[in-house]
């Protein structure tokens, strides 16, 4: 019938780049301010609360600039978000290259079901 479907596995394992891609893409909120993803910056004042594997836990808004007050390519190649994004980077190249030692996600991700591919 021509229906696009996206089945989700049923079982939480870590993926390598989660399906945000924070390396290649980037979120634009409302307000103008850069996040890596849409899971760090919600519409919401205040920590992000989240359920995770039957545990709450509060995530800090996540953003690393504002188009409204910089240019974009000056928030991309802030220290802080080369950080994160070198994350997923090295995680990926680990995984391209069959290396048994992951760098470890980071902490903003490791309680995100998008982390586990779910």
């Amino acid at each position: 019938m021509g229906v696009g479907v996206k089945v989700y596995p049923l079982k939480a394992e870590e993926v390598l780049v989660c399906e945000p891609n924070p390396p290649r893409n980037v979120v634009f909120s409302a307000d103008g301010s850069v996040a890596p993803c849409p899971y760090l910056r919600i519409p919401k004042k205040g920590d992000i609360p989240r359920i995770f594997m039957h545990k709450e836990y509060r995530v800090p808004q996540t953003f690393f600039g504002n188009i409204n007050e910089e240019d974009f390519l000056a928030v991309w190649n802030k220290e802080p978000y080369k950080k994160f994004r070198e994350i997923f980077e090295e995680r990926s190249r680990a995984g391209q290259e069959a290396s048994s030692s992951l760098r470890p996600l980071s902490e903003l991700c490791r309680t995100c079901y998008k982390a586990y591919g779910i």
